[in-house]
Parts: C-alpha cells; structure tokens; sequence
C-alpha cells in the first residue's frame, strides 16, 4: 500500500530494521549483504538501483572489526576500475542521501509503515524517476506514506495514489483523489504537469 501526501523520515527498528535516525544504515546493508548472500535479490537489487545515479559505484566494502566481544562495522565502497577503497565522504550529499533511501525501502525486513519526508530533495531528474520505482516495489511488502511537492515524483505514480493535504478553518485536511474527477485533464496532462498548475488544489490558495 502506498499513499502520496502532496501539499512527514520515520524509519523505526526491531530487529533487522532501520533505526529512525538511520544510524544504523551500516549496520542494514551488512544484513543484506549476509542474509541475502552476494547474489540475493534485495542486496543485488540495491546494488543495481545506486549504480544507475551513481554510475561510476562499483560495490560497497563492509570491514568488521573486532572490538572484545563487541562488533564494528566500517564501509567503504569501491570505484569502478579502481582498487582505491573510498570512503562515505567521497560521495556527494544527493548520492549518500539516496543510498539511505534505498536502503530504507529494500531492507528485507521492513517496519509496518515507512513514513519519508520530501524524499526527492537534492536529487537528479532521473534519480527521482528511480525512487519512485522502488517506493512502488516497497508498497508490495509494507505501508509507505511519502509527503512531497515534487511534480517529478508525483508523475511516477496514479492520481489514486495520492491524498492532498491542505489547511482548512485552523487544521488539516486529507483528501484522496478521484480518478473519475481527473480522466479528462489527464487525456493531456501528467499528474505533476496538474500538480504545478494547482488542478490537484494543494498550492497557494488567494481567495
């Protein structure tokens, strides 16, 4: 299930999950990593997703270090045709922040709701048009709530999808949209291209 709120990230953790600072990311792609093997479908699918932003990734490195009886884990990642080891710093805030996000929606084992903030912020045109894909493919395992302004995002999925959220005599309200209400716009406009022209009524009001 997934709902578009245009107009909230809360990642929480139990075992195995992302922790709502996202502090443990490193932590989350070791498990993919060895749960899922080298060839499993969420660590491949994750690796294949960062590669197309990032098209120079080749594969993250997860050195566990030792601590008593305590665990570390370090990552770094590898650059194609290179065996330079580079770090997390290397990496610009739009790669690092959709590293996160693709994490967040791949982990294998998912929260009951995974609540994202404006997630397209500081990303590429095409790297948007990727997160929508993988907020789709997470909406199949659990319930996925994104707030977001973005006409690029919202375009990557169904009017059905989306609930609008305005303020109205001191408080919010939530409205989901009507397929039937929209048939004939859409026959010449995208749902964002509807978005920016105030159709989908959740920008400035002047009344």
């Amino acid at each position: 299930m997934q709902m578009l709120i245009a107009g909230l990230l809360m990642i929480t953790v139990e075992q195995g999950q992302l922790l709502i600072a996202v502090n443990n990311i490193i932590s989350i792609i070791k498990i993919q990593d060895n749960d899922l093997g080298r060839l499993g479908i969420r660590s491949e699918k994750m690796i294949h997703k960062v590669r197309l932003v990032i098209p120079f990734f080749d594969d993250f490195r997860l050195d566990v270090l030792k601590m008593g009886e305590a665990e570390k884990v370090k990552l770094s990642w590898g650059q194609k045709g290179s065996d330079f080891p580079m770090q997390p710093y290397h990496l610009s805030d739009c790669s690092i922040r959709f590293i996160c996000l693709a994490t967040a929606l791949l982990q294998p084992f998912p929260p009951s709701a995974i609540v994202i903030d404006e997630p397209e912020l500081g990303l590429h045109p095409e790297a948007i048009r990727i997160l929508g894909e993988l907020i789709q493919d997470a909406a199949k395992r659990t319930q996925i709530i994104v707030a977001t302004q973005s006409p690029l995002l919202l375009d990557q999925f169904s009017i059905e999808d989306i609930v609008v959220v305005n303020r109205k005599e001191g408080q919010s309200t939530f409205e989901r949209l009507n397929l039937e209400d929209f048939n004939e716009w859409l026959n010449n406009y995208s749902v964002g291209e509807l978005w920016s022209k105030n159709v989908i009524q959740g920008g400035t009001s002047y009344a």
